[in-house]
């Protein structure tokens, strides 16, 4: 089970409940964010991340504005959204300071997923895979983070 212990803000909205079975707390949580301004791309992401071989069938996405929200939730995606974050199209220029907000945002998320002492992947909505990822990362030796 997802807790966002860190963030009390953070509305678990429309998890699936297979998430929440206890036996799948072995799994790795895939993790992305997104706001309105990458929704094609993430829509694409979403695409192919049923195209990888094996398919990739559980991952959850954090909405950064409410825009992004109500479109993933339209598609019937499971979808966090924390109402106290609005970080839109505008926010998006690179390294700029609301830039940073984002990817800093991005790690609390991370950290929230970990205390609840499960394995993350974090992926951005631009990187598009063709074979899952998860059955190779499994075969590497223990360590705390792979970069």
């Amino acid at each position: 089970m997802i807790r966002w212990r860190a963030r009390r803000d953070l509305e678990p909205v429309g998890l699936d409940p297979s998430w929440l079975r206890h036996e799948a707390r072995k799994d790795p949580v895939i993790v992305a964010e997104t706001n309105s301004l990458f929704h094609g791309l993430t829509r694409w992401w979403i695409g192919n991340m049923k195209e990888v071989v094996p398919p990739i069938k559980k991952f959850q996405l954090v909405a950064l504005d409410p825009e992004e929200y109500r479109r993933l939730k339209e598609l019937n995606q499971t979808v966090l959204y924390d109402k106290g974050v609005n970080m839109n199209t505008t926010k998006s220029v690179f390294r700029n300071k609301e830039y940073n907000e984002i990817v800093h945002f991005k790690w609390k998320v991370v950290v929230d997923i970990l205390k609840d002492k499960r394995d993350v992947l974090l992926s951005d909505v631009d990187i598009f895979w063709r074979r899952n990822p998860l059955a190779y990362l499994q075969t590497l030796p223990k360590c705390d983070i792979y970069a």
